[in-house]
């Protein structure tokens, strides 16, 4: 709106001008509309006399809000399997591509099994634990579930006396210790290398003479 002075000054009208109508636009009301981002100088002169006074608009980019994220290296419902130590890095696409913020957070549900850098995740224990990605701007969310194993690293029968030996038709229990202690998987199978000498059960190591 423009004041146009004296109040009682005979020819009050005035004309807009916009000093460039790709960013915006006026009437001959003095109705503005925003077209494009950018600055803008905005004028009004006095058919009486053209007297005029002017103004600078910034015009800020339309916020365009998120839709949804998503983690890129997973498939819904799948399950991602990792080792103890491992590293990957998980990437997220923020729809739609032009949306004004596309900045996101990382975080897991269980620290202890995981850590999570910028996407970038390491398995720390056994366990399975979830990465969660949000998006700044309205808070949306994907996940994906890590199940981290420790592999077994060695197997040794616990130490026996030197030389063991068993009398005919006797049973000894056979006892293994797997390595390391927080191994995913520490089931053993045991074989004799002669059943007709020495039968072992295959799981519980308990063997006949």
């Amino acid at each position: 709106t423009a004041k146009v002075l004296p109040e009682d000054a005979t020819d009050r009208s005035v004309v807009w001008e916009s000093s460039n109508n790709e960013v915006m636009t006026i009437d001959g009301s003095g109705k503005a509309t925003a077209v494009e981002a950018g600055t803008v100088e905005i004028s009004v002169k006095t058919n009486d006399g053209g007297k005029t006074d002017k103004c600078v608009v910034i015009v800020e980019p339309a916020h365009i809000p998120v839709e949804r994220v998503q983690i890129n290296d997973v498939k819904d419902g799948e399950t991602i399997q990792m080792n103890k130590g491992e590293e990957m890095t998980l990437t997220a696409t923020v729809y739609p591509e032009d949306a004004s913020d596309k900045t996101v957070t990382w975080s897991v549900s269980d620290e202890k099994v995981l850590s999570v850098d910028n996407g970038k995740v390491k398995a720390l224990a056994g366990g399975t634990a979830k990465v969660i990605v949000r998006t700044t701007d309205g808070g949306k969310t994907d996940e994906c579930e890590i199940n981290v194993v420790v592999p077994v690293e060695k197997v040794e029968i616990v130490a026996q006396p030197e030389g063991l030996s068993m009398v005919e038709s006797s049973s000894f229990v056979f006892t293994a210790k797997v390595n390391p202690d927080d191994a995913t998987d520490k089931t053993v199978v045991w074989t004799s290398e002669d059943p007709s000498v020495l039968a072992i059960d295959a799981s519980t190591g308990k063997a006949d003479a």
